[in-house]
């Protein structure tokens, strides 16, 4: 019977080292698969923290842009009303120019009719006083 027992103590032995071997086994896959997935999961949020900082960046971009467009925007409006300013001003001074050559004009002719009319009557004052009386 000892020649049974032992071969039943080695195929115990023999189970349980195959069990220890297994369960061990099995930890040790446990253990990469557990530490891929962490690792996995370590670099998906370091790539979400890569994104997140370059769009961090593209919005301080469109900002920046957002902000020249707006000041230089103001810059141009500015010029565009100033030079508008400035023709229109000119417009306004020819304008008054003119009139004021038009007023010259008219006065002048104002001051030949009162002339004229001054001359006739003075011509037809000359001729009353020439003519005889009676006629």
């Amino acid at each position: 019977m000892g020649g049974v027992n032992n071969l039943q103590n080695g195929i115990t032995a023999g189970f349980g080292d195959l069990q220890t071997s297994l369960c061990g086994g099995f930890a040790g896959v446990n253990a990469a698969i557990t530490n891929g997935f962490a690792q996995a999961e370590i670099g998906e949020n370091a790539r979400q923290m890569t994104n997140m900082q370059q769009m961090y960046a593209l919005q301080t971009q469109v900002g920046q842009v957002q902000n020249t467009v707006q000041s230089e925007g103001s810059a141009t409006r500015a010029a565009i009303l100033e030079q508008t300013n400035a023709i229109l001003s000119k417009i306004c001074e020819q304008e008054i120019e003119q009139l004021r050559a038009a007023n010259v004009n008219l006065q002048s002719q104002l001051n030949m009719a009162n002339l004229a009319a001054s001359q006739t009557a003075q011509t037809q004052q000359i001729i009353a006083a020439l003519a005889p009386a009676g006629v």
